[in-house]
């Protein structure tokens, strides 16, 4: 890591300002290149499973926490074993969001 970045990730440790995004892992970040708009992505994919969905709800709320509101600047989509994500959703979800 170049210094000026460990200068940077020091500060920020020392500072406590890193401490609630490090607990938030998306599984993507994107940017809408017309607004500058970032956004984080949640894709919950075993929606089926009651105990996975039980730790969606929680990471949802974990987002709300942290000022990641769905629809705002938190994308989520989901599926199950019977309703999978299909493609007409998730061309509407980026036509919606990063277009």
């Amino acid at each position: 890591m170049p210094r000026s970045q460990e200068k940077l990730a020091r500060a920020l440790i020392q500072n406590d300002y890193d401490q609630d995004i490090c607990q938030l892992h998306p599984d993507f970040y994107c940017l809408n290149l017309r607004t500058r708009q970032e956004f984080a992505w949640e894709h919950f994919g075993m929606m089926d499973d009651p105990e996975y969905a039980a730790r969606a709800t929680e990471k949802i709320g974990l987002y709300a926490e942290n000022g990641f509101f769905p629809g705002k600047n938190l994308i989520i989509t989901m599926e199950t074993s019977a309703k999978p994500l299909s493609s007409k959703l998730l061309k509407s979800v980026i036509q919606t969001y990063l277009k």
